[in-house]
């Protein structure tokens, strides 16, 4: 009965998201149930693949369409499927066409920074030490600049402090520790 209607459609695409969360998350408390919340999520992002394609100028479905592939992308990688490589990917995409259309709203950007922490993280899983360095380094860059603009906000200090840790442990795998932490 939904097709046709964006608005229910979107509705539904983000009811899959919420139970896929509560489903198996990985990055906050979950039922665990992995397999569950994996179907949730791509449920979830097929809908948001087609109403993006219904209407690609719509920003908020642009950004839910990343935020798919980011979850979908998280699963797989939980798992150890590195094939989610191409879900960061995707997500990192769909984050930089919405950063373009609007480049002051700060949670886009920060969404940009951690497909890009994601796409690090599975390269440093790899021991891709360099691969992980440079996307390390530019969430670093994003959320430094974001973590400046709103100074009073500590989930902003924290993604600093977490990415400053990964870029740590990229030059020490690279034995570049003289190279500290510029960009």
């Amino acid at each position: 009965e939904s097709d046709g209607d964006a608005s229910l459609q979107s509705e539904i695409a983000t009811a899959y998201q919420r139970i896929g969360d509560v489903q198996g998350n990985p990055y906050m408390g979950n039922l665990g149930n992995i397999k569950g919340a994996t179907a949730s999520y791509q449920k979830s992002l097929e809908i948001r693949e087609k109403l993006v394609a219904d209407d690609p100028q719509n920003i908020v479905m642009r950004r839910d369409l990343a935020k798919s592939y980011e979850s979908s992308g998280d699963m797989l990688w939980r798992i150890g499927e590195y094939g989610a490589l191409e879900n960061f990917r995707l997500a990192l995409e769909k984050f930089q066409e919405t950063v373009a259309i609007a480049p002051n709203i700060p949670k886009y950007r920060r969404g940009m920074g951690s497909a890009l922490a994601k796409i690090g993280d599975i390269a440093a899983a790899k021991h891709e030490w360099q691969t992980a360095l440079e996307n390390h380094r530019k969430t670093l860059d994003i959320w430094s600049h974001l973590s400046a603009a709103e100074p009073q906000k500590a989930n902003l200090k924290r993604d600093v402090a977490l990415i400053t840790d990964r870029v740590s442990t990229d030059l020490e795998k690279l034995g570049n520790l003289s190279d500290g932490l510029k960009g």
